[in-house]
């Protein structure tokens, strides 16, 4: 029997209410609907439109009305390059899981804070203390009375390091009646530099290339001719690391720390979630209360059933022909030596993967979960 959507359009009018962002009372705006029956394909064409579910509610945010539009982040797992921000959250996610090591770097302090809802905001600040900025101390007064005309000379040249600051040694006579001030010599004799001087010397050229010059001329000295030694001084393009690299890197024979994922499937009526439930709510409970300030009595087991383990899927068919898992909503789970430390609750759909929450233990933020868990699924894409 062909599986069919059922699902019940809420219309009742297109009223404000209180926005879970900024706490306004009644400036958010939406389209919603109870979605009984859900087949994955119909919310994979709900979801390219920007509608979003919450447990078994779906919504689309009226985006020229509501106080804070609501964009979905989408990124193609097969073409996505890491940044260098995103290395360093997975090396030190493998030191801590190789030596133990917990250094805390404040980058991925606040990576975790943007990631912790999938929904990334950015603060600017208000104000620059002008004050500051103006407590740069200035440069000293050199005083040439024992420098000759020739050193005086050589030292405007020797700040030009590379052809990037070609500007800056073409105008360095401006520059040094701005920044420095040059005493005259106590030697009557000596002649005040001349800006012709200034000009005619030659444009500076970086260490890299006369260093590479320099080799070429030895190996054309050893009888190599200029194709050969051309070749030997070519750099080597170095392979960068792919995401893979990064999260199956090799860990010592006796690791300080072991980390398992677990793929189970979002239903009470499974064994291996209803198993883990009570640890599961007890990390959500600790997530909700620490990081969202949300009181104990509103995060309730009923409210977790509701928001994160409900779903308009219905229960997935068992294939023993294939161990891939089915299309639905599953709970990606993140154990560490034995101990339950993060939740991804993920909706595995026909053209996408679509992450619906992700909470974690916050005693182990300084790893950077919310980063590192994002990661983690575009791997699980590209597999």
């Amino acid at each position: 029997m062909t599986q069919r959507s059922i699902v019940e359009y809420f219309s009742g009018g297109h009223k404000g209410y209180r926005c879970g962002y900024c706490n306004s009372t009644d400036s958010c705006y939406s389209h919603g609907m109870w979605a009984h029956v859900l087949t994955p394909l119909d919310y994979q064409n709900l979801i390219d439109r920007g509608w979003r579910r919450s447990g078994k509610y779906c919504y689309k945010p009226t985006m020229n009305v509501t106080c804070c539009p609501l964009y979905t982040i989408r990124c193609e797992a097969k073409k996505f390059v890491l940044t260098k921000s995103q290395k360093k959250v997975l090396k030190k996610v493998h030191r801590f899981l190789a030596y133990g090591d917990k250094s805390k770097g404040s980058e991925g302090t606040l990576a975790d804070k943007s990631d912790q809802d999938m929904d990334v905001s950015f603060e600017c600040p208000q104000d620059i203390d002008m004050q500051s900025l103006k407590r740069i101390k200035k440069i000293k007064t050199i005083n040439h009375s024992d420098i000759k005309t020739d050193q005086t000379e050589a030292n405007t040249d020797s700040p030009c390091v590379s052809d990037s600051q070609s500007d800056k040694c073409d105008s360095s006579d401006q520059t040094t009646k701005s920044s420095h001030t040059v005493q005259p010599s106590s030697d009557t004799s000596s002649s005040p530099l001349k800006s012709s001087n200034l000009n005619s010397r030659p444009p500076c050229r970086k260490a890299k290339e006369i260093r590479k010059e320099r080799k070429l001329q030895k190996l054309l000295q050893r009888g190599m001719s200029e194709e050969e030694a051309s070749a030997c001084i070519k750099p080597k393009t170095n392979e960068s690391k792919s995401l893979e690299d990064f999260l199956h890197a090799p860990l010592p024979p006796k690791p300080a720390h072991k980390l398992e994922l677990r793929l189970v499937p979002s239903s009470s009526d499974s064994p291996l979630f209803s198993n883990h439930f009570e640890e599961s709510y007890s990390v959500y409970k600790k997530y909700q209360m620490t990081v969202h300030k949300d009181p104990a009595e509103k995060v309730t087991t009923k409210q977790f059933k509701r928001f994160l383990v409900t779903n308009p899927f219905q229960k997935p068919e068992a294939s023993s022909s294939s161990p891939e898992p089915s299309y639905g909503s599953y709970h990606q789970q993140y154990w560490l030596d034995g101990k339950l430390i993060a939740v991804a609750v993920l909706d595995i759909l026909p053209y996408c993967l679509s992450s619906v929450y992700f909470y974690y233990d916050p005693d182990y933020s300084f790893l950077s979960l919310g980063t590192y868990a994002a990661l983690r699924y575009c791997s699980l894409v590209i597999l």
